[in-house]
């Protein structure tokens, strides 16, 4: 099974339709870095698998490469886009596609499984496990070489070799450990909540066995009980009975505790009383005179005196204009009367003295006024005074009438009802104490049955904790035994890459000394160690760590050698096909050739290499080194951007072979022309 074409249409950075045609030998692409050589290892891997693996998991602003997998560019989306893949297996064309729209069928995939493995030896996901170890990608060569940790190192050639079986049997007892952890976990709060109910009950039945009373005291208690009652009844009966008496009781000592806090404020009421009946007294002698003043003085209209006086300016401005006037032709210009001087003077004096009089009896009203106006405030302040004395006297006469009452209703002696209520107060408390230790004896009754109810839910409450204890033990046991499962699987798991490493590690270690990416150390030696975390070391020399010692490139030379290694060395797979993706970034010219050298020994062997290189002289080389054994056998392309920005193919050519016979006897023969 080959690699026969990958057609590509709105797929990534292809926008319109491109076939790119393998050779069955080799074919070397070159291009500049971004024109989408990458993308036609994308696009084999994602119609095989349906996902690029170089992206992972990997997420920006909630996005993928998902998002991303179809034409972005200037345009609208493009409907029609796809990307399909064509195989080449004994003369037979396979062909599988997958669109923006369409998934192939599962019976499209499982015929191209088929072809590409052997179902009885191939592991879990092969399609997958295949592309990692067919495509080979600079980020895998970089993540290969010596820069990773030997556990990291280890992970990677796992991954790599497809050497997973092993991996859903230790998921399911990675499940199973997680399951008895939860249930070893629900065990332990099972065991704790019951070891709590034994203990809250055996707390309680110690406190019951210490309040229960003997036969002798229990009988002492039904008799002062029965004393107070005047009752023989049983003692259940005489319990309730006691409790009733203890609330009556208590109700009355309450009352009494009230009438004592109402005497202490009543006891200097009467003093009160009596002092505010003797300021009543004087405060209606007062009012009566005040009342006597106010009807003797005389009644005036309001606003009389201020009319008058009003009257008395405005006659002495009339007088006093008229004599700046004068007389007028003999006339008086007020009254318009012929007059003499003397007349006329008289006349204006007359006037003067009767507004004088006016004024005086202004002055003589307002005064009057102004006496019954403080007479009738005298009279409404008495009035105001005496209202709130006789209100103070009502409300401490309702007072002195409550507290007559309680006395009676407390049937207490009029001469000091305080005291006695202070005695009798002092008696309830007594009585009700001796009632209330009394009632706690015959109460013990009753605690007997409760005692045997708490012991019997102890009996059950350790009944539950013994069967929780024997379920926590078993989930001990379950636990061990799932955490035993998990580190057999996954000692199997290693057991079973171990066997597949006899097969890679020897093949490794030869194409090492192909590529020599150290002129000193020819030899590398790769050694598993550990049981359950497992370890790749690598050593050259006499035990010396090549990370410390290789450089850059001299790293990526070994886990090139490692990766071309796996794909050699999967036994299952039917793909004869090897694609490198940029394989000799950073490796210098000599060991490119030692790669070369090796590409070309993998295609005398049959398989069909695919490399992808950015230079365009090495592209040159690689096409020299690696054999053309019959024409159309090997491929040079050189891709890039079309005018419009696009990824488009430059230039495709067939690679021809070298004439095998140049000289012969009768000419020459280039191509079809004969030459003498």
């Amino acid at each position: 099974m080959k690699l026969k074409s990958v057609k590509l249409r709105g797929f990534r950075g292809y926008r319109d339709e491109v076939t790119f045609n393998f050779a069955p030998g080799f074919t070397v692409i070159d291009g500049r870095n971004g024109v989408g050589k990458s993308t036609i290892f994308d696009a084999i891997e994602f119609v095989l698998t349906g996902r690029i693996s170089k992206y992972g998991d990997a997420k920006a602003a909630g996005e993928g490469v998902g998002h991303y997998l179809w034409w972005t560019g200037y345009g609208s989306a493009m409907l029609d886009g796809f990307a399909e893949v064509s195989f080449e297996q004994d003369g037979k064309i396979l062909t599988l596609r997958r669109s923006v729209l369409d998934e192939p069928s599962e019976s499209d995939l499982q015929v191209i499984e088929r072809s590409f493995i052997d179902q009885d030896q191939a592991p879990k996901d092969a399609l997958r496990q295949l592309c990692a170890a067919s495509i080979i990608r600079d980020e895998h060569i970089a993540g290969l070489s010596l820069d990773l940790s030997e556990t990291d190192r280890y992970a990677m050639l796992r991954q790599a070799i497809g050497a997973n079986d092993a991996d859903e049997w230790i998921s399911r007892a990675n499940r199973l450990v997680s399951a008895a952890k939860k249930r070893l976990e629900s065990s332990k709060s099972d065991v704790n909540d019951a070891s709590q109910q034994v203990s809250n009950l055996e707390r309680r039945a110690d406190e019951i066995r210490l309040s229960l009373s003997g036969d002798q005291a229990i009988s002492e208690a039904a008799s002062r009980v029965g004393q107070q009652l005047n009752s023989s009844d049983a003692p259940d009966i005489l319990l309730t009975r006691a409790r009733e008496l203890v609330a009556a009781r208590e109700g009355l000592l309450e009352a009494l505790t009230r009438f004592e806090r109402r005497a202490t404020l009543l006891a200097g009421l009467a003093a009160e009383i009596e002092d505010l009946e003797g300021r009543r007294l004087i405060v209606e002698s007062d009012l009566v005179e005040a009342e006597a003043l106010l009807a003797g003085l005389p009644l005036a209209s309001e606003g009389q005196s201020t009319l008058l006086s009003a009257k008395a300016r405005e006659l002495v401005h009339l007088v006093t204009l008229g004599q700046r006037v004068g007389l007028v032709q003999s006339l008086c210009p007020v009254c318009g009367e012929e007059h003499t001087a003397e007349s006329f003077s008289a006349g204006a004096e007359r006037m003067t003295e009767l507004a004088s009089e006016i004024d005086a009896e202004a002055t003589e009203l307002a005064k009057a006024e102004e006496e019954r106006s403080a007479a009738g405030r005298a009279v409404q302040g008495l009035t105001s005074q005496l209202s709130v004395i006789s209100d103070r006297i009502s409300e401490l006469s309702v007072q002195i009438t409550g507290y007559n009452t309680d006395v009676s209703a407390l049937n207490l002696p009029a001469d000091d009802p305080a005291g006695a209520a202070a005695d009798r107060r002092r008696e309830l408390i007594t009585s009700i104490e001796g009632l209330q230790r009394d009632i706690r004896i015959l109460g013990t009754l009753r605690q007997d049955s409760e005692l045997d109810a708490v012991l019997g839910r102890l009996q059950s409450a350790k009944d539950n904790l013994a069967r929780a204890q024997e379920r926590a033990g078993r989930s001990r046991k379950a636990e061990a035994m799932a955490a035993a499962l998990f580190d057999a699987a996954r000692r199997a798991g290693a057991e079973t890459l171990d066997r597949r490493l006899d097969r890679v590690l020897p093949l490794m270690s030869e194409l090492y000394q192909r590529l020599r990416p150290h002129h000193h150390w020819r030899d590398i030696e790769y050694a598993i160690r550990g049981d359950v975390r497992r370890f790749l070391t690598l050593r050259v020399g006499d035990g010396l760590n090549p990370q410390f010692l290789f450089s850059s490139g001299q790293r990526r030379a070994t886990g090139l050698a490692f990766l071309l290694s796996i794909n050699l060395s999967l036994a299952w797979s039917r793909w004869r096909t090897i694609l490198l993706d940029d394989p000799v970034q950073h490796v210098d010219d000599f060991r490119t050739v030692h790669l070369a050298e090796l590409l070309a020994q993998l295609v005398i062997g049959g398989r069909q290499v695919i490399v992808a290189v950015e230079d365009a002289a090495l592209a040159d080389m690689l096409c020299r080194r690696l054999p053309i054994t019959d024409a159309n056998s090997a491929r040079r392309m050189t891709i890039g951007n079309s005018p419009e920005g696009a990824f488009a193919i430059i230039s495709d050519e067939p690679l021809n072979p070298l004439q095998q016979m140049v000289f012969r006897s009768g000419g020459i023969t280039a191509g079809s022309q004969q030459v003498s």
